[in-house]
């Protein structure tokens, strides 16, 4: 079953053209990596999904429901099933950690009491390796890698069935990015959601996609699992791949 389907999407700003014909599919608990260089639509395709973008021509389906054209008060539901982790983590800085969590769970109503809203805000801090203890302070002052965890309980607490990050890594030390990494595949695995990424890392997607997909003028020219991708003699990808090994040599 797909989650998400992309067929023949376009998207153009003025003259340029940054989606042409771009057609890709996540399957149900399926790790989907998009790589590519900067400006080949990546984030756009994102807000696609989630409706911060109409596209010029295409469909856009979750699970088989089609999406263009939609009122934008059909899109609330549509936004709780589909969580989105901005590549910057987005956090009120006025609000605590707490109530930056909280803030679906109070949109949607999820908790009936403020008890049961503080134990699903610890319970969603844990599930990406943070402590409660956090729960009262403000994103000033937290790091910027605990932040973006932060965002991706907030993402979290609504429950959503799929999960698309925006270069989740970017600004990450090699130990973060690691991190960050591993709670994308233990959350897909334990919760049993769809991740989308993007990303121009293939050091990461190779880590823990299942399948990788590769941008290129606004379209996928390449894709394959990530044992595919290493095979591929595709000259963008083979490039992105000499990169990633490259990589990997310094980290080791």
């Amino acid at each position: 079953m797909s989650h998400i389907r992309l067929e023949n999407l376009r998207k153009s700003f003025g003259p340029k053209r940054v989606l042409d014909g771009l057609s890709l599919e996540v399957r149900s608990g399926e790790i989907v990596f998009v790589i590519g260089k900067s400006g080949t639509g990546k984030s756009v395709l994102l807000k696609h999904i989630v409706g911060l973008m109409q596209p010029d021509a295409g469909e856009i389906y979750f699970e088989g429901e089609p999406l263009c054209g939609k009122a934008e008060s059909e899109w609330y539901r549509i936004r709780r099933q589909c969580g989105m982790v901005f590549q910057h983590p987005a956090l009120l800085d006025s609000l605590s950690v707490l109530e930056n969590v909280a803030f679906g769970l109070r949109a949607h109503r999820l908790a009936k009491s403020e008890s049961e809203l503080r134990e699903a805000v610890a319970a969603k801090l844990a599930a990406v390796n943070l402590g409660a203890d956090i729960m009262d302070r403000f994103p000033p002052e937290l790091s910027f890698a605990v932040q973006k965890r932060v965002s991706l309980a907030r993402t979290l607490a609504i429950a959503p069935d799929v999960l698309l990050f925006d270069e989740p890594t970017t600004a990450q030390d090699p130990v973060a990015t690691r991190a960050i990494n591993e709670l994308i595949h233990r959350l897909s695995r334990t919760l049993g959601v769809s991740s989308l990424v993007v990303s121009h890392d293939m050091h990461c997607a190779l880590a823990i996609a299942d399948r990788i997909v590769m941008l290129d003028g606004g379209k996928a020219v390449a894709q394959g699992s990530p044992q595919e991708m290493l095979e591929s003699k595709h000259p963008l990808v083979a490039g992105f791949m000499k990169e990633a090994k490259e990589r990997l040599f310094e980290v080791d």
